[in-house]
């Protein structure tokens, strides 16, 4: 469990937002994806994951993202203005072909993550008091999608990885980025994650995987 003045919450790992620089270090706004109701931030497990995404990011929209602990984000101001119901997305991959292409809708598109959906709904009023207990299934699935592509110790993995100084998780990030390509074709059947410790992409069918893709 993690406690913090900003955020209260309970998960398996330790987790991750992409949080808007502008707010400087009390941010409420991140990386969301969805359309109405069922718009929510993207949560990130791993580090790695969270600084491609930021960094393909860069290359599209601009520098305005920085990757956030949680428990140092706003997530019950986000929750209260979304009036007490809130999507999110655990992100653990990306959409991408067996020949490292990622897919991407347009030229001017974030990678497209591998997901799961699931959300929070209280009471208004119990909201500024709220811990967010987030569904141990949803990790379970993930990692289970993970254990697929022969990544035995994602936990140990990811503790590496955070173990890492920010300039290294960047130089690592952007090796992983020069490895593959981009491709706008409409196939998406494949899903991948970069392999940290063996420095690979890891590739598989989304046949078998619980996902939902952006």
């Amino acid at each position: 469990m993690t406690h913090s003045p900003r955020t209260t919450y309970s998960a398996p790992h330790p987790l991750m937002v992409l949080a808007e620089k502008s707010e400087g270090d009390t941010p409420t706004r991140c990386a969301e994806m969805g359309n109405g109701a069922e718009m929510g931030p993207l949560i990130f497990m791993s580090p790695l994951d969270a600084e491609m995404f930021r960094q393909r990011h860069v290359d599209v929209c601009g520098d305005h993202l920085r990757i956030c602990p949680l428990e140092k984000f706003g997530f019950t101001e986000l929750f209260q203005r979304k009036g007490g119901r809130m999507a999110y997305y655990l992100v653990y991959g990306f959409t991408m072909s067996v020949d490292r292409q990622f897919h991407v809708r347009n030229s001017k598109a974030d990678l497209g993550p591998m997901l799961r959906q699931h959300g929070f709904g209280v009471p208004a009023d119990s909201v500024p008091r709220y811990m967010f207990q987030f569904d141990a299934n949803i990790f379970r699935g993930a990692e289970e999608d993970i254990l697929s592509q022969g990544i035995d110790d994602y936990a140990g993995e990811l503790e590496e990885i955070r173990s890492w100084p920010d300039k290294l998780l960047r130089a690592k990030a952007r090796r992983a980025l020069d490895e593959t390509t981009f491709t706008m074709k409409p196939s998406r059947n494949t899903w991948s994650i970069y392999h940290a410790s063996a420095t690979q992409w890891r590739c598989r069918s989304l046949e078998a995987a619980g996902h939902r893709l952006n």
